[in-house]
């Protein structure tokens, strides 16, 4: 009894379940959307800022935030989207080669941003913000060879999510039988291996954990997570901005191939085919035991409307080397080099950026890359785990590249780990490919540390 109660606890089921006594959820206050404006409203300017980004709750969460940008400060915030990263780039640079002022900021995610400025697509920041975000992330993220050229609206990291509920007092005797071992958070990939074999029951429907196999940017990204939890990385670079040799079939990344091959067998039936919404839907409809997540789609896990099981997971930080290794992507708010309001766009940003709107924005749901928004008192009167527990998550993290070739290199790699995951080629093929192709992409800006055996 006492390791199922000591496992319980590190769960964080009852934290992510239940308020403590005289707390109620955030929910049942919740204010209109924007919430109310910190001083009375101004005369409307008149002007208007345009952003545009890509289809997302951080972009739904901006559309939200305009009735009170133009309550503070006079000026309307208009939103739009492309359907893909590579519309939205395609689209900026049409607009600006035809001479024509389509939006002043775009929200992003990081890894565009070398594109972006390769392109000419966007410019520096005039009047950087102040620096206190997680230590280090607006430098690995906001930054492109020397300068600030964008600020971290929201935050994206993975992390491990684990069904408390499939433990009770026979499971974790049977565990520690078996292993020796509290079936406590998996600190170590051995450890969540062990857990999700220990979990793997497809006769009765529950499966250890989930992984994707269709080639999309879901496959790149947890193969990605994978690796850098081994101590793989596609490049040796110092920074997310610059290049180094290809190191991405390493012994390391052939291990974090290997790994996810086995947890393939520990998947649902299809697998090979899911796409990210196929494996987070797997998760959702409680077939699940544990999986490797972005750590933003949570809320989903935890809304009664959308999910079979509700407040029943706990969150863990993703193991690594020697400790955590969260895999970070920010999206970032960027002014754009066609910007017929600039002083207006970036007077927007520094607000949409600000303490006081990014705690607003935690608190109505979203992921800060402030760590001063976790504290605030009605952050942590939520009863949602996955909020609150966010910075024990990310005390450790690796950025995603953010050089020109990014999007590139990530298409081409999902191709090949999805051949792959779809057996048609073994691990050590498909990295070695993967090297060569991107050698080739990156055109001698970086040498091969491994090369391919003839």
């Amino acid at each position: 009894m006492a390791r199922l109660l000591a496992l319980l606890l590190t769960i964080g089921v009852c934290a992510a379940a239940c308020a403590a006594p005289g707390q109620q959820s955030s929910s049942s206050a919740e204010p209109a959307p924007g919430g109310p404006a910190a001083s009375p409203a101004v005369t409307p300017t008149g002007r208007t800022v345009r952003i545009v980004g890509l289809p997302s709750a951080p972009l739904r969460a901006v559309e939200r935030l305009a009735p009170r940008h133009l309550a503070a400060t006079g000026i309307a915030l208009e939103t739009s989207s492309r359907p893909t990263a590579r519309d939205l780039v395609a689209f900026l640079g049409a607009e600006q080669g035809a001479g024509r002022s389509v939006a002043d900021l775009a929200l992003v995610p990081h890894r565009l941003l070398g594109e972006l400025v390769q392109s000419g697509l966007v410019q520096p920041l005039a009047a950087p913000p102040e620096d206190d975000f997680f230590p280090g992330w607006w430098r690995l993220t906001g930054w492109f060879e020397g300068r600030p050229f964008g600020v971290p609206f929201a935050a994206r990291s993975m992390s491990i999510w684990r069904r408390g509920d499939f433990w009770d007092e026979e499971d974790a005797d049977a565990f520690y039988t078996r292993h020796r071992v509290a079936a406590g958070p998996p600190a170590t990939w051995e450890a969540f291996e062990r857990l999700a074999t220990f979990q793997h029951r497809p006769e009765q429907e529950r499966y250890g954990t989930v992984v994707s196999g269709a080639d999309d940017d879901a496959l790149w990204a947890l193969w990605l997570q994978l690796a850098t939890g081994f101590g793989a990385r596609i490049l040796d670079a110092g920074a997310p901005d610059e290049y180094g040799d290809i190191v991405v079939n390493s012994p390391e990344a052939l291990r974090a191939s290997e790994f996810y091959m086995r947890l393939l067998k520990l998947s649902p039936p299809g697998s090979a085919q899911f796409d990210g919404e196929a494996a987070l839907r797997a998760y959702l409809e409680g077939k699940v035991a544990l999986a490797i997540m972005w750590h933003d789609l949570t809320p989903r896990v935890d809304n009664p409307r959308e999910s079979a099981v509700p407040l029943r997971s706990g969150y863990e930080p993703v193991p690594g080397v020697g400790g955590s290794a969260a895999l970070l992507e920010t999206l970032l708010l960027v002014p754009l080099a066609g910007s017929r309001t600039t002083a207006d766009a970036e007077a927007a940003l520094r607000w949409l950026t600000s303490a006081d709107v990014q705690r607003d924005y935690t608190r109505q749901g979203g992921f800060s890359a402030r760590p001063s928004a976790y504290p605030d008192p009605r952050v942590e009167r939520q009863v949602l785990f996955h909020t609150w527990a966010y910075p024990g998550l990310v005390t450790q993290v690796v950025a995603i590249p953010s050089i020109p070739e990014t999007s590139e290199i990530a298409a081409l790699m999902s191709a090949e780990l999805s051949r792959m995951v779809a057996g048609r080629t073994a691990p050590r093929t498909a990295l070695d490919r993967m090297a060569v192709a991107i050698h080739q992409a990156l055109a001698g800006r970086a040498k091969l540390r491994f090369p391919p055996r003839p």
